[in-house]
């Protein structure tokens, strides 16, 4: 007999107040589970659903407000001590009821025993589990998206993550329920000059920024999943609607309102949230709410509409705490902002003490925290203006840059050697930040004392000297986020986001980053941007709205080199053409090539915006096959110079019928 997973959902409507997306309770679960046995992996898994309140499947929300399967959605599926086996469903759009089936190229990996079977929808290769035996439970490592796809009244494909856990390690007759909850944003605009007006991107944060809504996270599942999210995870999440350039149009009025729907897991946003919309033409206005928004599992949340007009507000607060947890403000007397403190108290219910001022401020003044305690500190929209010295010899952890801020002076974070996280919120108006090197060592970067685990990069940044002048790094200076104590940190996590168009000149260099995802908005990397990088194993090239190639450097430090020299690439996820040649240096049959002389590289997945592969691209690979799209029209030589491994290659036909 056919065993079933039965993937449970609901209606959700877009009313007032919060819309419960109603599930089949569970009934009948065991602890622990089977440790005597390991069945093999089922040829099937079945997606099925009740007749109970018209439950559907929830991979997307139809125009009736139902969520249903896809072709080609996947889940991730743990059976005794077989991990994250890949399940697919193959057939028509819009089913409730669906048979999933394994993929024989994704069975998973043999790892330690769990106790119960477990499985996630959407599939990640990097989803883990493992058995806890001092808490007796299984705990799944996963990942809310950064950045989430724009749905039609909808979430977007592979937005709406989804859990599920057996009665033992061998069941394979689940129920899954939802680790999201559901945020409703509506915006309109009246026509300009008879025209509608079309957004980009919308950028979802708290106010104060510092809830973590996106990243890794940890999911214990009993009757209903517990989430927990990683103290790296990211501070806010960009909704895509690029639409393939085109944007998707806003409304005109408040009843016509555009909704535009945020996956996110359970979170109070105490101080309210922040939204930053962007158009087509760059255009952007950040709206923000004073009142407590609360994120429940299973819940929608729809908010009043937002009519999309500029408006940055003026900032009357801002949020900082003090090492090992002391909660006396420090004493300040408004000097440090120039402007007048009307309250300066601990806020028990956000664990912050907070300034709230008598009227808008905009400036953190030189020298303003120096050889203080403060060991985080958050602006919010409205500050323009860190002065030198700001910070200097503190033991600050963590900050967040608003999107207004266009100034970080000489030497902020001297000696700040503890500082870990930085977060850049993007910028309304998409004006650049700019930030100065350090006065003392004329080599050394802006955070060149700190020990950054955590990049947060939203915005574009410029590089100026004390003057405000742009600065003409050398061979001789450090990168703008290169530090000195990279060598006691194991990893660090960069997150890049749609307003990034470059890289800087050595801007990572030394960090040890594993993995990183190039957004299709960056047009240019810089030389020597990832020198150095020797735990940089994974690489994805997201594709361009508009199929623009995108221009990177190479290692000018010795020409031969590509810019991965000292990387021990594994896996390649090319979905755009890149033009690898700078400042006029073209790269030749002598040169390593973009990718060449990887013999970790292992896997390579190229995409339909690639239109060329240079000379050497994938030299000494260790790649078994590879798919060249119809796509590619140009090859150059030695592309595949010395891959000795590899035994398979599929040339796909062109569109139209162009030879390569």
């Amino acid at each position: 007999m056919k065993r079933l997973i039965y993937l449970l959902s609901a209606v959700a409507i877009l009313f007032s107040g919060c819309d419960k997306v109603e599930e089949k309770p569970e009934s009948g679960q065991e602890v622990g589970g089977s440790t005597t046995e390991i069945k093999a992996l089922p040829e099937f898994i079945y997606a099925s659903v009740t007749d109970e309140q018209g439950a559907n499947t929830r991979t997307f929300v139809d125009e009736n407000k139902k969520v249903l399967w896809q072709n080609g959605d996947a889940v991730s599926y743990f059976y005794g001590n077989t991990h994250n086996a890949r399940f697919t469903y193959n057939g028509e759009d819009g089913k409730s009821s669906v048979e999933l089936s394994l993929d024989n190229d994704k069975k998973g990996t043999t790892v330690a025993l769990l106790q119960k079977s477990h499985a996630v929808y959407p599939y990640n290769e990097n989803i883990t589990a493992e058995y806890v035996s001092e808490e007796e439970k299984d705990k799944v490592y996963l990942t809310f998206p950064t950045t989430q796809q724009y749905g039609v009244n909808s979430f977007g494909k592979n937005a709406n993550i989804m859990v599920a856990v057996g009665k033992n390690n061998m069941d394979d007759d689940l129920y899954f329920r939802n680790a999201c909850g559901y945020l409703v944003i509506k915006l309109y605009a009246p026509e300009v000059n008879g025209k509608p007006t079309k957004i980009k991107s919308l950028t979802l944060s708290s106010v104060s920024g510092m809830d973590k809504i996106a990243g890794v996270a940890t999911v214990v599942q009993d009757t209903f999943p517990h989430i927990t999210m990683a103290d790296d995870a990211s501070s806010s999440v960009t909704l895509d609607c690029s639409n393939g350039g085109e944007g998707v149009t806003l409304g005109t009025s408040a009843q016509e309102a555009t909704a535009f729907w945020f996956c996110l897991p359970p979170v109070t946003f105490t101080d309210g949230i922040k939204i930053i919309a962007t158009d087509v033409n760059n255009n952007s206005f950040t709206k923000q709410t004073s009142k407590t928004v609360e994120i429940v599992r299973n819940e929608v949340q729809p908010m009043a509409a937002l009519s999309f007009v500029s408006n940055t507000p003026a900032a009357t607060k801002l949020w900082y705490t003090r090492a090992e947890g002391n909660q006396t403000p420090l004493e300040l007397d408004g000097d440090e902002f120039n402007a007048t403190i009307k309250n300066h108290a601990w806020d028990a219910s956000v664990n912050k003490i907070v300034i709230e001022f008598a009227s808008p401020v905009t400036t953190i003044k030189e020298s303003a925290f120096e050889d203080t305690d403060i060991a985080t500190i958050t602006l919010p929209e409205g500050f323009t203006t860190i002065e030198e010295s700001a910070f200097e010899d503190t033991p600050l952890k963590e900050i967040t840059f608003p999107g207004s801020l266009t100034s970080v002076g000489v030497n902020a974070f001297w000696d700040c050697t503890q500082l870990e996280s930085v977060t850049f919120l993007p910028s309304e108006t998409n004006t650049p930040l700019n930030i100065c090197h350090m006065a003392y060592g004329a080599n050394w970067g802006p955070f060149y004392d700190t020990k950054l685990t955590y990049i947060n990069l939203n915005r574009e940044l410029n590089y100026v000297d004390e003057k405000g002048n742009p600065y003409i790094a050398s061979d001789d200076n450090e990168g703008m986020f290169h530090h000195k104590n990279y060598g006691s940190v194991e990893n660090t996590t960069v997150i890049l986001g749609p307003q990034v168009r470059t890289l800087l000149y050595k801007m990572f260099q030394s960090l040890p980053i594993e993995e990183i995802t190039i957004p299709g908005t960056l047009t240019t990397i810089e030389n020597n941007v990832f020198e150095a990088c020797t735990k940089l194993k994974h690489l994805t090239f997201e594709p361009s709205a508009n199929g623009s190639a995108l221009t990177m450097g190479y290692d000018d430090i010795d020409s031969d080199d590509g810019p991965f020299v000292y990387s021990p690439l594994e896996s390649i996820n090319l979905n755009r053409e890149i033009n690898y040649s700078f400042d006029g240096y073209d790269i030749d049959t002598d040169d390593e090539g973009l990718f060449g002389g990887k013999a970790t590289l292992t896997s390579v997945v190229l995409g339909e915006q690639v239109k060329s592969l240079t000379n050497n691209m994938f030299a000494d690979a260790a790649i078994t096959e590879i798919v060249i799209p119809g796509s590619v029209n140009t090859m150059g030589n030695d592309v595949f110079h010395q891959c000795a491994s590899l035994t398979k290659v599929t040339f796909e036909p062109s569109e139209d019928g162009s030879p390569l």
